[in-house]
Order: C-alpha cells, then structure tokens, then sequence
C-alpha cells in the first residue's frame, strides 16, 4: 500500500534540469501535483497538464492542473485530444509499463520540436542490489525502491540511454544521482569510475529530434 505522501513527493532533484522558459507542460504520473505546483509558481506556464493511475490523487492536485486524466498506461492511450507541450516529465514511471519504448514514442509525438523531456529511472546495476543477489542470493520485491513490487522494467545505464535515444532524443544530460555521503565521497575520490554502481538512480534531460 502506497501513502500519501508518495504520491505528494516534490521532485526538486529535476528542477536544475528544467528549460528556461515553459508555457505548457505535461507530466506523466504527476501524483497530487507537488512538483507541477513549484513549477507554476515559478515558471507560470500557461497550461499545465497532469496524468496519473490514482483519481485520488490527481484530485488533490486540484487547481494546479489546467487538464487532468486518471489513466493507466499499461491498458489505456493518451486522448487523441491532448495537444503539444514544450517541457514533459516522465519521473519514475516507465519502469512500471510493459511497453515504456512505445510510450516515448508516444510523448516524442507531443512534444514541441527543440522540446525537453525529463526523466528519471532506477539503476538496477545499483551495488546494493549486486551484493545482495550475487552473495545473499536475495532477490527480494519491496514496497518502494528500485525493486519495487509495481516494477515491470528494469534498466542499466546503457540500456536507458538506448532506450530514450532509439525514441528519437537527443540526450544532454544523463546525471547519476547519488546518495548518502560515503558513498558521494567514494565516487568524487574514484573520479566517477564507480557511479554506475554507486547510483541508484538516474536523471535524464533530453531534446526532441525531429522524426
């Protein structure tokens, strides 16, 4: 059972990655809103659309979406109504989807050309994860965590970066992210040589390519 503050979470880790300037953005499981609520009062888009599986949720996000469509993405499209966007987030989500190569396709489609596309998603070459499996022989779903219990896909940092640019972006940024200070000591000392083990997640900025 997901609580509520899960779906509340503000992502300020994505706001360095954010465009200058946004006038319509979209997310894909934006939650009760709590990222897209910072983002308008700082940015003061003019349209702002949230999509996510709780209708719970996305009535808590209340006025800060403009739209709002309870979906599930595994089973449902996005409406054909939906129009282009110049800034799209996708935190945490394609690791859910049985088919998240097809999704980016999709949201390649809805994004403005010279567009940006956020994204975030789980390392599973993550040490932690390494340690247990290889000398623990553990494999264990959680209720949060890069084995989630919801997780469908799960992806190294090639595999990520081949996904995202076989959808037609352009990737600018691809940032580690890292936590806790030993181990952010361990990669500044090993001059990022052991960041691909040491992360648990990564941050994606991309750019649309014209198809």
């Amino acid at each position: 059972m997901l609580h509520d503050t899960y779906y509340e979470h503000v992502r300020d880790d994505i706001f360095g990655l954010l465009p200058n300037k946004i006038e319509k953005i979209l997310e894909i499981g934006c939650g009760a809103g709590g990222t897209l609520n910072v983002i308008r009062a700082k940015y003061s888009p003019q349209h702002i659309v949230g999509i996510d599986i709780s209708e719970t949720a996305l009535k808590k996000a209340g006025s800060t979406l403009n739209e709002a469509y309870a979906l599930d993405l595994n089973t449902q499209t996005l409406p054909d109504t939906l129009g282009s966007f110049d800034t799209i987030l996708c935190l945490d989500v394609l690791e859910h989807l049985m088919d998240p190569w097809e999704t980016l396709n999709i949201l390649h489609q809805k994004l403005d050309d010279n567009g940006t596309i956020v994204l975030s998603l789980p390392n599973i070459r993550y040490i932690g994860i390494i340690f247990d499996l290889l000398l623990k022989g553990k494999w264990e779903y959680t209720d949060a965590g890069i084995l989630d219990r919801t997780h469908l896909r799960f992806f190294t940092q090639d595999s990520l970066r081949e996904m995202i640019e076989n959808a037609n972006f352009h990737i600018e940024i691809l940032e580690p992210k890292i936590s806790g200070r030993k181990r952010s000591l361990l990669n500044k000392l090993s001059f990022n040589v052991f960041s691909n083990l040491l992360a648990k997640q990564y941050l994606v900025k991309a750019k649309k390519v014209k198809s």
